[in-house]
């Protein structure tokens, strides 16, 4: 893989740890709801690219 994947996957796996952990504070949930918008394509973006790297 390229290093542009492997700093993606990280990126995303981080990123979904502190959304996952900021579920469970006090966040008001309009904040929430955006971070999930972000997430769901940040997701599809690094799966395609995992994929078609060569």
């Amino acid at each position: 893989m390229k290093n542009f994947a492997i700093k993606l996957v990280w990126f995303t796996t981080i990123y979904v740890f502190v959304f996952a952990g900021l579920c469970q504070t006090t966040i008001p949930l309009p904040i929430l709801m955006i971070r999930h918008c972000v997430s769901i394509p940040l997701i599809l973006f690094m799966v395609y690219t995992v994929l078609t790297d060569d």
